[in-house]
């Protein structure tokens, strides 16, 4: 995320204030970077209700969960999905800022394919 923000503010200079290019140094926590700086940067928001943006929310949650020791316990179907969905998100945001086929990982997803898995959001316990 914060890698393709700065990559539309850096082609976009003059464009963006010095606060603005600031904000995309990866120093914003990522719940802020994910509600705001789509709208911001190239409209529309992200839709945080459907996948794959629900499922960034829920691996957000559960890093938050797990490093603040509140929840530790992980399952293999959601080590699975947390990659598979954390992959898809990568893309979809990428896509969504940057265009279609800007995404840095097609190529070596071309040769190791992931196996589909269910939303992380689907299989992550907890709210």
């Amino acid at each position: 995320m914060y890698s393709s923000v700065e990559r539309l503010i850096r082609l976009s200079s003059g464009t963006y204030s010095k606060k603005e290019r600031e904000l995309s140094s990866g120093k914003v926590p990522f719940s802020r970077v994910l509600s705001t700086w789509p709208q911001r940067l190239v409209k529309p928001a992200f839709d945080l209700t459907v996948e794959p943006f629900k499922s960034i929310e829920a691996l957000r949650k559960q890093r938050n969960r797990t490093v603040h020791a509140e929840s530790a316990l992980v399952s293999l179907p959601m080590a699975r999905s947390a990659l598979h969905s954390a992959v898809e998100g990568s893309r979809a945001i990428t896509d969504h800022l940057l265009g279609t086929h800007a995404f840095a990982y097609d190529r070596v997803l071309a040769k190791y394919p992931l196996n589909s898995q269910l939303p992380f959001s689907a299989v992550s316990a907890g709210p």
